[in-house]
């Protein structure tokens, strides 16, 4: 992990996105914070999420919890739902998240560096920021932030999978698997497919 810290900044900030491609659900970032000297808390084996089991993504976000109860960190998720996204388009969401959750930490930018992952910015006040291409394997907090982000989200989707069966949310999580764009064909959209991701399928 970089550590070229400018002087002054006591707080890090790590923020990924997960769902940002899938035909259905929510696009969400995830937000996790430290103080500087509380890095060596973090638990080994923190990466990019999609190089890591569930089993092992469940395991980290466990430890995260621990950590965020005991005061060594703060890690939490913004969403935006897909009737959103159909509205406003996937970048404004995702733009919309992570407004809110910078807002959300409640400390001051001008002591705090921002590690965002790929192509994410975050607003002008937050002077100290850095935007690195595949963070969430080279940078622990955006590592923490991917890992946090795709359990919450794999869960809630998991859920909707009990709640709208016929389209095996809990298996593809919303991608545009075979199963999935089947299921569209066969039952027409819900409520949680977002339209403007699924007009190939529709037409």
């Amino acid at each position: 992990m970089s550590m070229n810290i400018p002087k002054g900044i006591e707080w890090l900030i790590g923020i990924d996105e997960v769902g940002r491609g899938p035909l259905a659900g929510p696009v969400t970032l995830g937000f996790a914070i430290m103080k500087l000297e509380d890095l060596k808390y973090l638990p080994e084996g923190v990466t990019d999420s999609k190089k890591i089991s569930e089993k092992k993504r469940e395991s980290l976000e466990a430890e995260f919890v621990k950590l965020k109860k005991g005061g060594k960190m703060n890690i939490y998720t913004k969403s935006v739902p897909a009737a959103t996204i159909d509205k406003i388009g996937i970048s404004p969401s995702i733009k919309r998240c992570l407004k809110a959750g910078l807002d959300a930490s409640g400390i001051d930018p001008k002591v705090t560096l921002v590690y965002l992952d790929g192509g994410l910015y975050a607003t002008e006040e937050w002077i100290n920021q850095e935007t690195i291409i595949k963070g969430d394997a080279s940078n622990l907090l955006i590592g923490a932030a991917s890992i946090f982000a795709k359990v919450y989200r794999d869960k809630y989707m998991v859920k909707l999978g009990k709640e709208f069966s016929d389209y095996g949310f809990d298996k593809h999580k919303g991608y545009g698997t075979k199963l999935h764009t089947e299921a569209i064909y066969k039952f027409g959209p819900c409520e949680h497919h977002r339209l403007s991701f699924c007009r190939n399928i529709l037409k």
